[in-house]
């Protein structure tokens, strides 16, 4: 069965701020005309961690059943986040790329969102090098020239 997942609409409203994360209200409207939509979640995983919250029914209205829940995500730079229900019992995800198979998941198929990460003032606009020391051998074990106003270390 072709699904046209063009017509979904979803929305992330952040509620609450706390130290460790934000509290978001979920909100997903699917149109009637899918048929039996049941089992909505809002799915959402890290470099370590997949979660799958339960989005609640609301209302049906205006051609439309409304799904919502308030969800709290703890503090981290990125999260990857989807959305799956069933339509006709037939198990459907909710992705940025839906132009092909709506049945698979990866990790370029979903959305990205960080949550209560700021990059600090100083760094806005910047660039930053790291320089991973322990990256670097000598080639050589002829010692190294004295340089003046330079230490170099044994190690």
């Amino acid at each position: 069965m072709a699904v046209n997942l063009n017509s979904i609409r979803y929305n992330i409203k952040e509620l609450d701020k706390f130290n460790d994360g934000i509290k978001y209200q979920i909100d997903v409207f699917v149109p009637m005309s899918l048929g039996w939509i049941e089992r909505m979640k809002f799915i959402t995983e890290t470099s370590n961690q997949r979660v799958a919250h339960q989005l609640h029914h609301v209302k049906n209205e205006n051609g439309f059943v409304y799904f919502s829940e308030n969800v709290f995500l703890p503090t981290k730079a990125i999260y990857h986040y989807y959305f799956s229900f069933e339509a006709n019992h037939e198990f459907i995800y909710l992705k940025k790329n839906n132009q092909e198979n709506y049945q698979t998941v990866s990790r370029d198929d979903m959305w990205k969102m960080s949550v209560n990460y700021n990059v600090p003032s100083w760094a806005k606009g910047k660039i930053m090098y790291h320089i991973f020391v322990d990256r670097y051998k000598r080639g050589s074990l002829e010692p190294l020239k004295e340089m003046p106003n330079r230490s170099i270390h044994k190690s």
